[in-house]
């Protein structure tokens, strides 16, 4: 039992002072008194019991909003002189009148208990102590009688702005999980923000097609083969995919922005998806794009109520586009909840890896070699005093160390942009010497490829690692790698095959069909394996990080019968790739 010594009560009518009520039993009177702190000490004050009841509010928790905010709203306007009361006031609780008027008529599916709803019943209390108080008001107290208003003004500002989105979402969620099916509870409600005179600053623009500020080279085929797929009825889920750096991102923002795409899809949404999907943060960004306060989801199953509601909200104005950028594998699960069965919604996915299960699979190639060259000569003017055969010359072999990878060519072409001539051929002739594009002086091509490589399963590593042994632009029969692979690792040809199959999705390398049907007792000749060589450098810098002795794989290089010191020593490694010159003499026999 609690006990305080003095208690101040005030009584509005009638008007009673008790000045002191010895060791007042504080809980007993609890349910007929609220306590709450004023500046003299302790303060208990007699709710009017009766013009309650003839409200029809039998209790707190039952308060009806709209009828006290009336009683409110007219106190309010009988203080005319006093603007902050009878004007700011006053126009902010009759944008607020409708709403709670609503909020009345939904008590039985709405939760009063809810934390946004408290607050809009406390703020309206409030209110109604501070009208009935201003009679009492002295003139030197109005300075601090005013701030006390404004701040329930903001208060009851912050509900129509914010809390009312939250309670609508959290009310839809809730019947849903009742029913099964989506209830607008408060539907409309959101509508009215607009006449309030402090909008609440919201940045929407989280789900558009990103402007390209760089040259187009090389695109127009792929776009119109791309186009074509997308245009077509019977395609609903397309993926495009390539290694990276191939330009699949620049690819499908020049599609969301060609004429036809844009007069056929209504609504077109790009989001980026990355190594580390986040399915609620995407729908948040859907709907926060479309005009919808931010959300917090507490589960996936909330975030695809929200994605539904708002597809089937947005196809009634025309057919829908959303484009998945850069979507890693092992991201199915995370796909299917995009794939809502609803007319004129199509889903554009862009990722480095295949995925099976969508309807059309678009692999982009590398530039061809007239693209190629306009990229380059377009990132790397022309060096001074340069005569045409030898400027064509030195394009030429920077083109085949590029291979045609796009952002190899950039990357590339931007350093020797502006540079000397010696300086172009000091770049050839490093390349010749053995020196590789990943790493310095371009550690942006690396940091572009290295992700695919970390993402790879701890077996498909070492598969991927074992094909940086192959020479350069080599065929390699599938059944030589599968035979390699079986001595190395122990495990049964299909097995390894699968292996082969899966870097193959996942763009690191190539299976190119002979045309001939050989797949008999085991052996895979149906297929050649080809690999571009920035992925083979990509491999061979794994093995790279760690000393010659220690590697689990070498290339040994023999030129004109020069060997390099280590392999001299005991060698460790489970493959030796040995590759010869030309002018290799007869000596190496004899070694």
């Amino acid at each position: 039992m609690q006990f305080v010594s003095f208690v101040y009560l005030h009584f509005y009518e009638p008007h009673i002072d008790i000045s002191v009520i010895p060791f007042f039993d504080f809980q007993r009177f609890y349910k007929q008194v609220f306590f709450f702190f004023l500046d003299s000490g302790f303060c208990l004050r007699s709710e009017r019991m009766n013009d309650w009841a003839s409200l029809g509010i039998g209790s707190i928790g039952e308060a009806v909003f709209s009828k006290l905010l009336k009683v409110v709203i007219d106190e309010a306007k009988k203080f005319k002189a006093f603007k902050p009361l009878s004007k700011d006031l006053v126009s902010t609780m009759e944008i607020l009148f409708p709403l709670t008027q609503k909020i009345d008529s939904m008590q039985k599916e709405l939760d009063f208990g809810v934390k946004e709803l408290k607050e809009l019943r406390d703020t309206i209390e409030r209110a109604d102590v501070a009208v009935r108080k201003f009679p009492r008001v002295k003139w030197y107290e109005k300075s601090k009688y005013t701030r006390k208003i404004e701040r329930i003004n903001k208060d009851m500002l912050k509900f129509c702005q914010i809390d009312l989105q939250l309670l609508q979402h959290r009310n839809q969620l809730t019947l849903l999980g009742l029913t099964g099916n989506l209830v607008n509870s408060v539907d409309g409600l959101s509508k009215r923000m607009d006449l309030l005179s402090v909008p609440a600053p919201v940045f929407r623009d989280l789900c558009s097609v990103p402007k390209l500020d760089k040259v187009i080279v090389g695109l127009d085929w792929p776009l119109g083969e791309l186009k074509k797929r997308l245009l077509d009825d019977s395609v609903v889920t397309l993926v495009v995919s390539a290694p990276p750096g191939c330009g699949k991102t620049t690819l499908v923002s020049r599609l969301c922005d060609d004429p036809d795409i844009k007069g056929k899809f209504k609504h077109i949404f790009f989001n980026v998806v990355s190594n580390t999907p986040n399915f609620r943060v995407i729908v948040q960004n859907l709907l926060q794009h479309n005009g919808y306060n931010a959300l917090t989801f507490e589960n996936d199953s909330q975030a695809e109520v929200g994605l539904r509601k708002l597809l089937e909200e947005l196809k009634e104005n025309g057919p829908i586009l959303l484009v998945l950028d850069d979507v890693w594998r092992g991201a199915d699960s995370f796909l299917q909840k995009f794939q809502i069965k609803l007319p004129n919604y199509k889903i554009l996915v862009t990722s480095r890896f295949d995925f099976p299960s969508f309807d059309s699979n678009y692999r982009l190639k590398p530039l061809e070699d007239d693209d190629a060259r306009a990229l380059l000569i377009h990132w790397a003017s022309r060096p001074c005093n340069t005569s045409p055969d030898e400027y064509e010359d030195l394009l030429q072999k920077i083109l085949k160390r590029c291979n045609g990878f796009p952002i190899v060519i950039e990357v590339v072409g931007v350093s020797l942009k502006g540079r000397s001539l010696n300086t172009w051929k000091g770049q050839v002739e490093s390349w010749s010497e053995g020196e590789k594009i990943l790493g310095k002086p371009y550690p942006t091509v690396l940091e572009c490829l290295q992700p695919s490589f970390d993402a790879l399963d701890p077996n498909l590593k070492e598969c991927f690692l074992d094909m940086g042994s192959f020479l350069e632009d080599q065929k390699i029969r599938a059944s030589v790698i599968i035979d390699m692979w079986v001595e190395l690792y122990g495990k049964g040809s299909s097995i390894l095959y699968m292996y082969l199959e899966d870097l193959a999705s996942q763009n690191l390398l190539k299976l190119v069909p002979l045309g001939t049907n050989e797949h008999e007792d085991g052996f895979y000749n149906d297929f050649l394996v080809t690999q571009h060589d920035i992925l083979r450098e990509l491999a061979i810098c794994q093995s790279e990080f760690k000393e010659n002795l220690e590697r689990k794989r070498l290339n040994l290089e023999i030129l004109e019968n020069t060997f390099p010191d280590w392999c001299l020593n005991t060698i460790n490694a489970s493959l030796l790739s040995i590759s010869t010159g030309n002018s290799l003499g007869s000596s190496f026999s004899e070694n």
